[in-house]
């Protein structure tokens, strides 16, 4: 799975789905690039992955973690 922003005409982000848990400085759910939503998609595509969710809790551990 990858992780893209939800603004795909004009942002362009697109990281795999560990990088939230990785990079603890910016915040999952929210494209680091220019603020847009975030979308759980399968490898190379923008095909939305049916039942994904990214874990959005601050005190959580796992924040970030996409579970299916």
């Amino acid at each position: 799975m990858q992780i893209i922003c939800d603004r795909t005409g004009t942002c362009g982000f697109r990281v795999h789905e560990r990088y939230f848990l990785e990079k603890e400085q910016f915040s999952p759910g929210v494209c680091p690039r220019c603020g847009g939503p975030l979308r759980i998609v399968n490898d190379y595509t923008d095909e939305k992955v049916p039942g994904a969710v990214m874990n959005l809790d601050q005190d959580s551990r796992d924040r970030g973690k996409i579970t299916t």
